[in-house]
Order: structure tokens, then C-alpha cells, then sequence
């Protein structure tokens, strides 16, 4: 789902919303992530600026920097959706495809740091 709404209540493990994605996340990156000094930052820029924002509400404990540039607001919200609608479908590309490189490069780095 793009941009899932917060939730104002959390009644089980069904009920995630991007804060709660990052919180699991950063928790599981603290415990397995060998080498590590238990604290984390976050940035992006326009969507991953959105999951950032996202992030710092209810935020894990190791969550120390966040920056937010840019970030997407409500892409569903008046005429910007169909003046977007052929754009868009690239523009997910885009993102994925820069999120694995970063995701590789993160990979890279811990494994030569474990080294």
C-alpha cells in the first residue's frame, strides 16, 4: 500500500503501519548486523523522505538521526494523480532500483567489516 495511513491504536501484530515496519526493522538491523554500535540514522529524499518521517513516530530506541528531505505527502489528494498516473510506474522503478543498490552496498560494507 502506497503511504499507509499511521494507525492511532495498535491492537496486535496485525495492525503495522510505517512506523511500526521501521521499528521491527531497525530492531532486527541492531540484533544481526555484526559489528554495529547500536544506533541508527535515516535519511531520504522524496519517497524514501516519506518512510523517513514515517520512522520517527513511535520510533525504536536506536533511532538517533532522521532526515527527512522532500518527502511525499498525499499523492492521492486532488489532480496531481492523473497528472502523475503515467510518470509514477518509472518513478517506482527508479526507487527499487536505487533501494537494492544502497541495500548492496550496506551488505558489502558489513561483510567486510565482519572480515
Amino acid at each position: 500500500m502506497d503511504m499507509r495511513p499511521q494507525k492511532t491504536a495498535h491492537n496486535g501484530p496485525a495492525d503495522v503501519d510505517e512506523s511500526t515496519d521501521t521499528y521491527d526493522t531497525i530492531d532486527w538491523l541492531v540484533k544481526n548486523v555484526p559489528n554495529n554500535n547500536g544506533k541508527v540514522g535515516m535519511w531520504g529524499i522524496s519517497y524514501p523522505g516519506f518512510y523517513t518521517a514515517a520512522g520517527i513516530i513511535n520510533a525504536h530506541p536506536a533511532l538517533v538521526a532522521a532526515s527527512p528531505q522532500a518527502p511525499i505527502t498525499d499523492w492521492f489528494h486532488g489532480r496531481r494523480l492523473s497528472s502523475q498516473r503515467r510518470t509514477l510506474p518509472s518513478a517506482r522503478i527508479s526507487l527499487l532500483l536505487r533501494l537494492r543498490t544502497a541495500a548492496a552496498r550496506t551488505h558489502s560494507c558489513a561483510a567486510q567489516k565482519a572480515r
